[in-house]
């Protein structure tokens, strides 16, 4: 039985790490093969970080407060966070209002919200990749290891 899964874990993670092996090539030609270049790799990685770094500065607001605070509000206010129930659409319904506030509770807008969001997905964008590198990474050794026996 464990043989068995160690098998199909090993099947798993060949199909899954494919990373730099024989693909077929965009020919069609049966017998002919090329690899997957580092430059599509890393392509790949860098769509894929740019991916969870908008991700991460779009729920910023719940995780970092003060980092948002800090690109997204204008000098001297702060950010709030609060739920609100709505019933104008359907009875209970719920949101939740991010916005910038000054001392009196006065809502502040700011020019700055579109730079700051685009500042965020920056500065998530290297601890994304470096992340989706090094699972990269473990994934080949991994499909190398279990390909050597």
């Amino acid at each position: 039985m464990l043989a068995a899964v160690g098998i199909g874990a090993r099947a798993m993670v060949a199909r899954l790490c494919n990373w730099g092996s024989a693909v077929p090539s965009a020919l069609g030609q049966a017998g002919r093969l090329m690899t997957t270049s580092r430059s599509v790799q890393l392509l790949i990685l860098a769509v894929g970080a740019a991916l969870l770094a908008f991700a991460a500065a779009a729920t910023a607001p719940f995780h970092s407060p003060s980092l948002v605070e800090r690109f997204q509000c204008p000098e001297g206010s702060t950010l709030r966070i609060q739920e609100y129930h709505a019933s104008w659409t359907t009875p209970g319904q719920t949101g939740i209002s991010i916005a910038c506030v000054d001392a009196l509770g006065t809502v502040l807008t700011s020019e700055n919200e579109t730079r700051g969001f685009w500042l965020l997905v920056a500065i998530y964008f290297l601890p994304s990749l470096a992340a989706l590198m090094i699972t990269a990474a473990l994934f080949v050794a991994l499909h190398r290891r279990l390909t050597m026996r």
